[in-house]
């Protein structure tokens, strides 16, 4: 229901749409075939997915070059369909002839059970250290076919030392009070009710005492569900998270700000040029933007009416009394928020093809913005959020219809479609849901919530 909350920041920033659909990702001769491979720096700076791109628009690359197709034993396409066969083959294995290939953890198979290693070696309460996957589900999380190898191997690499040497250290040497202790009580162990099957919770989202005992998130809500049940916090405060999760809630404000600095310093001087260029038409002798000339572009008037439509309604369902309890400013304040963070985090999916959120900082600005008012702070976090998510993703469709020549009318009218349709079906299912599931939604639906 609040998919529509995206629409806002495509019109803020259609005004740097040049930077994702008037610039090819190499140059504009014929070499930028080949040089699509690592980009163009303004180019680069635009908000797209660039390696996403290349394998959408790589089987149709022959019919915009003049090139001729390098020679080979087999064709683009013939070389697509014996990789999807071959992919489609080997997933049998771990997917329905031998599950157990999915995750094996050398650790807690070489461990007897009880041994501390397997606390070390679980990917589920653990850390997952030496762990291996050989299915492709899980590998191909990480797109590791259209990610850049650097891109990859730094994701890696900060994924181990996070995972492997600094949750340990936090772990063991109780970096924030009483880490280790955490799960620790025998009532919820692996004799007692079973939460934590390996006597800590290392790694864990549940919320824990003063005395690491776990406790249900739903007793510190009031009555009315929707704001926070003081006296309730106070008599088990503080509350500590396991050393998985602060340590990941560190990384994601580092990334948040580590995005908005790389940006500035290495890549301002070409965000303004693409700033410019949408200005000044400087992209005009791009062969690209001579093609896509034959189609008329959409008018700025039709952004601005979206955004203002969309903003409106953003305000209206977000302040209704049966709404999410949101205030006009804190609603207006989401959507800039995601607005000033899509562009570093645009230029980051442009150039590494990953993806960098805005929930955790938006639940800290919510937090303090309305102090005790849950139900405000997650809606709050769900504006922020899609909106910065889904205003990617929408010029990675501008970017691709850049590139295989789609008029941009029809582009946003397919946009606006599918946003309502999917804002609708949304909308729909939750209602449903909740008339007809609602005792077990709010007990646990088998992983839904």
């Amino acid at each position: 229901m609040l998919w529509p909350a995206v629409l806002p920041i495509v019109a803020l920033i259609n005004s740097l749409a040049a930077g994702s659909g008037n610039e090819p990702l190499g140059s504009s001769d014929d070499k930028g075939a080949d040089n699509d491979a690592v980009g163009s720096t303004a180019g680069a700076a635009g908000p797209d997915k660039q390696p996403h791109r290349l394998y959408q628009t790589s089987p149709h690359r022959r019919r915009h070059s003049r090139r001729r197709a390098t020679k080979g034993p087999l064709s683009r396409a013939a070389t697509f369909w014996v990789a999807a066969a071959a992919m489609f083959a080997y997933q049998f294995f771990p997917g329905y002839l031998a599950p157990m290939l999915s995750a094996v953890s050398v650790l807690c198979l070489a461990s007897p059970q009880g041994s501390p290693a397997r606390l070390w070696g679980s990917a589920v309460n653990g850390v997952g250290m030496l762990s291996l996957s050989f299915d492709w589900s899980v590998v191909g999380a990480a797109n590791p076919i259209v990610t850049p190898l650097w891109a990859t191997v730094n994701q890696f690499v900060g994924m181990w030392i996070a995972l492997w040497l600094v949750i340990p250290l936090v772990f063991t040497t109780n970096a924030f009070g009483i880490d280790s202790r955490l799960g620790a009580s025998p009532a919820q162990g692996p004799n007692g009710t079973g939460l934590f099957p390996l006597g800590h919770a290392l790694n864990s989202v549940s919320l824990f005492d003063r005395n690491g005992t776990a406790i249900s998130a739903t007793a510190l809500l009031a009555s009315d569900g929707m704001s926070l049940n003081g006296p309730a916090y106070d008599a088990v405060k503080p509350v500590y998270i396991s050393s998985y999760l602060a340590v990941e809630y560190a990384l994601m404000f580092a990334l948040t700000a580590a995005s908005v600095v790389h940006v500035a310093l290495w890549y301002g001087a070409d965000v303004w040029e693409r700033f410019k260029s949408s200005i000044e038409d400087l992209d005009a002798t791009d062969v690209h933007c001579q093609l896509m000339a034959a189609y008329r572009e959409v008018p700025e008037s039709w952004y601005l009416i979206v955004f203002f439509v969309s903003t409106l309604a953003i305000i209206a369902s977000s302040t209704a009394s049966v709404g999410f309890d949101l205030p006009w400013y804190a609603a207006l304040t989401a959507v800039a928020l995601a607005a000033a963070l899509l562009l570093p985090f645009g230029t980051l999916a442009a150039i590494s093809g990953q993806l960098a959120t805005v929930n955790i900082l938006a639940e800290v600005v919510a937090g303090f913005m309305m102090p005790g008012r849950i139900l405000a702070v997650m809606a709050f976090k769900a504006v922020a959020y899609m909106a910065a998510y889904k205003g990617i993703v929408f010029l990675q469709d501008l970017k691709l219809a850049h590139y295989l020549k789609v008029p941009p009318r029809a582009v946003f009218a397919v946009q606006l479609y599918a946003t309502a349709l999917a804002t609708l079906a949304s909308l729909f299912t939750v209602l449903y849901l909740f008339d007809h599931l609602n005792d077990r939604i709010m007990h646990g639906l088998d992983g839904w919530s």
